[in-house]
């Protein structure tokens, strides 16, 4: 039997550093719609939903061909709430309108442009080989770390210090795209828990790039008019060097 796979993109309203970012305009379209658009293109993913306060942004939503069935609660739109908050309340106000339920939870920023429908197939086909309550987005990063030990700093990723590609690679959590079991995210109760076991995948630099700031914004609107193939050769000639 197939999974019903629920895509949710939380989008609030004027609540972000940048005002309004969820719906300012990138290369000519609302930020919004590139998130909408590799939803739309996902072979795993059944529905999609747009948690948002905001009728504006509401309204691109629909006009983009998803669903906005209900207008989130401004107590859960202030930087006191948490990603997990927002699911419980798409799942609880659907299974009350519709009955609705699902096997499958995937959240998908709106703030990372780049993501990749491959990428979110490749989470949802992981998560079920895997077993795992949920899987994370994580992008290689290979530079020299160091973290701050009072009045002094040490390494964190190499003993001697040499070229960066020697160093031992490291991880953040980057990209946009988280996939949840639903049993287990209605259960536990710390969403930094994630569950007994917890997957990954790793997001290539670009497509996990995220935006946080006008001066983001600066930079991906250049950004966004690279042409894809030449960003991928960019990315196959650093991975040879």
């Amino acid at each position: 039997m197939k999974q019903e796979i629920l895509a949710i993109i939380p989008a609030r309203g004027s609540h972000d550093d940048v005002d309004h970012m969820n719906i300012r305009t990138l290369g000519g379209k609302p930020l919004l719609c590139y998130t909408i658009r590799a939803a739309q293109q996902s072979e795993q993913i059944s529905r999609i939903i747009v948690s948002t306060d905001d009728e504006k942004i509401r309204d691109i939503s629909v006009s983009s061909g998803v669903e906005v069935p209900f207008l989130r609660p401004k107590n859960l739109c202030n930087d006191t709430h948490t990603i997990r908050d927002v699911i419980l309340h798409v799942i609880s106000e659907l299974y009350t309108l519709e009955r609705y339920s699902c096997d499958r939870v995937v959240v998908l920023l709106p703030n990372t442009p780049f993501k990749s429908p491959a990428d979110i197939d490749s989470m949802v086909e992981e998560m079920n080989t895997g077993g795992y309550d949920s899987i994370i987005p994580l992008c290689r990063k290979t530079e020299l770390f160091w973290k701050r030990e009072g009045d002094h700093i040490s390494p964190i990723n190499f003993k001697i210090r040499g070229k960066r590609s020697d160093a031992e690679q490291v991880f953040e959590e980057k990209g946009g795209i988280y996939v949840y079991d639903v049993q287990h995210l209605v259960h536990m109760d710390d969403i930094l828990k994630l569950g007994k076991k917890i997957g990954f995948h790793i997001i290539e630099e670009h497509n996990a790039q995220t935006i946080h700031t006008m001066y983001d914004f600066f930079i991906f609107e250049r950004l966004i008019k690279l042409p894809g193939q030449l960003i991928r050769e960019i990315m196959k000639t650093e991975h040879l060097m």
